[in-house]
């Protein structure tokens, strides 16, 4: 995993500012809202296939309160609302994975690959037991 950075608030409304130098590569990415309480929700958990524009859905996708929303909007509105109620939330990405299999070579994953980016993906969701999930 690689730190990206801290996503922070923009302008007006519920805009949000990513990190610079997100990279264009396939990967999976963890949004994690940090030392938040239980009753909020503290990590998201996302694929694609271009990180750097699947991340940049999030920044002005339209979330608006009480209203229902698809995932990018709902995804913005709880970073939005994790940001205002004064919590840190940060986003780390894995773009190269492999699997260790006991007494075979060890083999990479093709994170091109949608089914690869999943597997990522869904490991990482059942190594975090101790975490809310966003992406329930």
């Amino acid at each position: 995993w690689t730190d990206i950075g801290f996503i922070d608030r923009q302008g007006e409304g519920h805009k949000l500012k990513l990190p610079v130098g997100l990279p264009k590569t396939p990967g999976v990415y963890q949004i994690v809202a940090n030392n938040v309480p239980v009753k909020l929700s503290q990590i998201y958990v996302g694929e694609g296939k271009d990180l750097s524009k699947r991340l940049r859905n999030y920044e002005n996708a339209g979330y608006m309160p009480n209203e229902y929303a698809r995932t990018n909007r709902r995804v913005q509105g709880w970073i939005f609302n994790c940001i205002e109620s004064g919590y840190q939330v940060t986003i780390s990405i894995c773009t190269s994975a492999k699997i260790n299999q006991p007494g075979k070579d060890s083999k990479v994953l093709q994170l091109a690959d949608k089914h690869c980016r999943t597997l990522v993906e869904s490991f990482v969701r059942a190594s975090k037991g101790d975490l809310r999930f966003e992406n329930k």
